[in-house]
């Protein structure tokens, strides 16, 4: 009778998860709960694609909040953490987390509007322009990267793997971010040791003067410190995860 019991109650959670991740269309979602990912899009659903792009009331409001959050980290660097720079001139930036949670929310293209905005936003601060012009290059280059990376991961995933679970589907996704994440982070570490070989230390001393003979030992500096920085924050943004998922498939329940 027990083996019975649990597995009527098996059918009932698989039934009951089919029903819940099913488009109007009957088509299953392989990632998010009630849309599909970017990369689901396929000659099924390929209409779907335009709603990555539609701007919609409830996308602005997620994206002025996420840019409210922007700017609190950015003060937080910059009045905080800019008290112990490194090298003389690097400081840690804690806001790049935030646009993992916006590349979740509202996907690669409006997240790459919000990092320019935040970024830029910075010089209100006080910022000079050349640490900006630093950080975007940085930044842009990892989300990149990271998009990239976890498009393809998810891409073949859910046509290769078989996803029957809301465990399996929120862990792989899970994965995907972290996979694209450690691997982004080494290319835009590299990238940034070559934008500061090749004009930013010159443009950054071109005033002051001081520029070091021996710039090597410097950019050794540079590749360790983006990597550490970008660490620290996936470290910031791995326990609000479960939390983003949840809101998110939230979202996207309510009507635009």
């Amino acid at each position: 009778m027990k083996k019975k019991q649990k597995r009527v109650e098996k059918e009932h959670f698989n039934q009951d998860y089919q029903i819940k991740t099913k488009s109007a269309s009957g088509l299953v979602y392989k990632i998010w709960k009630n849309h599909f990912d970017i990369a689901e899009i396929n000659h099924s659903n390929y209409h779907q694609l335009k709603k990555q792009f539609k701007l919609t009331t409830r996308k602005i409001s997620f994206l002025a909040m996420l840019l409210v959050v922007n700017v609190v980290f950015s003060v937080i660097s910059f009045f905080a953490l800019g008290l112990l720079p490194i090298g003389g001139f690097l400081t840690f930036n804690i806001t790049f987390w935030i646009y993992l949670i916006s590349y979740m929310g509202v996907g690669f293209f409006y997240t790459v509007f919000l990092l320019e905005i935040g970024t830029w936003f910075r010089m209100a601060l006080g910022t000079d322009a050349i640490s900006c012009l630093a950080i975007n290059l940085s930044d842009l280059t990892m989300l990149i990267v990271f998009f990239l990376v976890c498009f393809l991961i998810n891409y073949l995933r859910i046509r290769v793997m078989e996803i029957k679970t809301p465990q399996s589907r929120v862990l792989g996704y899970l994965f995907s971010i972290i996979i694209s994440y450690l691997f982004a982070s080494l290319i835009a570490a590299g990238f940034d040791v070559l934008y500061n070989k090749y004009f930013l230390i010159d443009v950054f001393y071109s005033n002051g003067g001081g520029r070091p003979t021996e710039i090597k030992p410097l950019l050794i500096i540079v590749f360790w410190f983006n990597l550490v920085q970008y660490l620290i924050n996936l470290l910031i943004f791995l326990p609000t995860f479960k939390v983003d998922y949840v809101l998110l498939n939230r979202y996207y329940q309510k009507p635009s």
